[in-house]
Order: C-alpha cells, then sequence, then structure tokens
C-alpha cells in the first residue's frame, strides 16, 4: 500500500516540524540571548551523536534480523510515547 505509505510519511513530516519548530521556540525564549549559541551547538551536538549511536545500534540489530530492527524500532517508539504522555501529564499536574 505504498499510497498509506506515503501519506504517514507525511503526516509524520508535519508532526516532527511543528515539535522542532515548538522546541526551538521554546529554547530560545527560555535561555539568556548570550548563552543561546552554546545551548542551541551542544543540543545539536547531543542529538546527532545519540542519532549516531542509534543508527549504530539499529544496524546491527537489522544484521540479525530485519523484523527484528522494525519490532525493535517499534518498541522503542511506543516507549518514547509513553515516556512522553507521563512526562506531560506529570508537568501539567506539577
Amino acid at each position: 500500500m505504498p499510497f498509506l505509505s506515503l501519506l504517514l510519511s507525511f503526516t509524520i513530516g508535519i508532526a516532527l516540524q511543528i515539535s522542532a519548530t515548538c522546541s526551538y521556540t521554546l529554547t530560545q525564549t527560555a535561555v539568556p540571548l548570550e548563552k543561546l549559541p552554546k545551548v542551541l551547538s551542544a543540543t545539536l551536538s547531543v542529538s546527532y551523536v545519540t542519532f549516531g549511536l542509534s543508527v549504530l545500534l539499529l544496524g546491527a540489530v537489522a544484521s540479525l534480523s530485519v523484523t527484528a530492527a522494525f519490532l525493535t524500532a517499534g518498541g522503542l517508539i511506543v516507549i518514547s510515547g509513553c515516556v512522553g504522555f507521563f512526562l506531560r501529564n506529570y508537568a501539567l499536574t506539577n
């Protein structure tokens, strides 16, 4: 079902762009102007290192089994969603 895959990819892309825009806006408003370049640089550095390690580890899992790689990725997305949901509820109650 290529059309459904394309539609889901498009939808996820829009959601990720909105999330990134909100994150950058929050960072820019919360951090003093003189510290902003260092904070953004550190944030991107951590993001790139995390991405590199995740690609390396998922590549190792994929070398064992492609199905295991998809199940691992799906499981991590579910865990991430649950953590985000619980942290959101925690932030709203405090």
